[in-house]
């Protein structure tokens, strides 16, 4: 039965990356960057990125929930709202 996730088998080949993000810059650079910041085991994540598949629907939902605006750069109003509910002994 298959529960989802990442096959790694427990002697890894040398080979060179595929799928979705074979030949893909970014991946490459985030590949360098978690073996020389945090010590992951390049050949691992290069099998793990050949499995890992490109969704472009997901790419838009995520650019559609992503905020359009700069956050406030004053107070919001929250603060006098929750002021009113808030006890204060003495």
């Amino acid at each position: 039965m298959e529960t989802g996730g990442f096959l790694l088998e427990p002697q890894h080949n040398v080979m060179q990356m595929g799928g979705d993000f074979a030949n893909n810059p970014a991946a490459a650079q985030f590949i360098d960057k978690m073996v020389a910041k945090h010590g992951f085991d390049r050949q691992q994540l290069q099998e793990i990125l050949s499995q890992a598949k490109r969704l472009d629907y997901v790419l838009r939902l995520m650019d559609r929930q992503a905020p359009t605006g700069l956050p406030p750069t004053g107070p919001t109003g929250a603060w006098a709202a929750l002021q009113e509910t808030v006890y204060y002994p003495g």
